[in-house]
């Protein structure tokens, strides 16, 4: 069964697209619910054109804008990253919740592996345990972390809520080795200086670990922009997330 929902964060999405035109925007909003709904798209810009309900010659003065937001699978089909992440973990979250059901209805209706009962009983409870995902706050999910491997990439980001709630002995690591791949990979050859620069203002180190996480992903034109601009907003977001914490 797939998923019928996923999760938008606006404060994410709103700095993505802050220089974008409306019409840029429901191009890529567009694209973005069909990759959902049927995965990943075909590398035709005619067939893009269609789904986006664009005449080719716009389509490809939008796509111009925001091509950089997908990327080139193994099978040569366009997907965008953060979104298949998003599928993974909600996957991951469904598949849990599953064999904990199983485990809970082999408990009440015995240990016997042709019971239809059982089965049925776990397929419910898992069932139900993904509409409490789909319908609730981001937070249920704190004890997940995004593979980049299942989206091609060779670094393993964690999600927004696994930052929320580690130590800032691991959010220093963390730190250190999105850095050094994002230096690696030529994505941010400044992001050491950008680091230093972001300590010595005293923003939260937490969102430094999620600007810089998300500039990993994205890959952008001016990553020091885009990450000034996510910086300056999620540091506000993880002050008053540390606050209620300690009220």
């Amino acid at each position: 069964m797939k998923a019928p929902a996923f999760q938008l964060y606006a404060a994410d999405f709103y700095m993505d697209t802050l220089t974008w035109e409306t019409d840029d925007i429901g191009v890529y909003f567009c694209l973005l619910m069909a990759e959902w709904v049927n995965g990943p798209l075909e590398d035709d810009t005619r067939k893009l054109a269609k789904i986006a309900k664009k005449t080719h010659q716009k389509f490809i003065k939008n796509f111009s804008k925001i091509s950089h937001k997908f990327s080139v699978n193994s099978d040569g089909k366009l997907v965008n990253l953060r979104l298949e992440e998003e599928r993974e973990r909600q996957n991951q979250f469904h598949n849990s919740r599953k064999s904990g059901g199983i485990k809970t209805a082999s408990k009440r209706w015995g240990n016997r592996k042709d019971d239809s009962s059982a089965i049925s009983s776990a397929n419910s409870s898992a069932n139900s345990s993904r509409v409490g995902l789909l319908s609730s706050s981001s937070s249920s999910i704190k004890d997940k972390t995004i593979k980049a491997e299942a989206a091609g990439l060779p670094l393993e980001i964690p999600s927004k809520e696994i930052i929320s709630e580690a130590a800032i002995p691991k959010i220093e690591n963390d730190i250190q080795a999105v850095c050094e791949k994002l230096y690696e990979e030529k994505k941010f050859p400044a992001v050491f200086a950008f680091k230093n620069a972001a300590i010595k203002q005293q923003k939260n180190v937490r969102a430094v670990l999620h600007t810089l996480s998300r500039c990993y992903i994205s890959d952008p034109k001016d990553p020091w922009a885009f990450c000034a601009k996510i910086l300056q907003m999620e540091s506000m977001n993880y002050n008053a997330r540390d606050h209620q914490k300690t009220s």
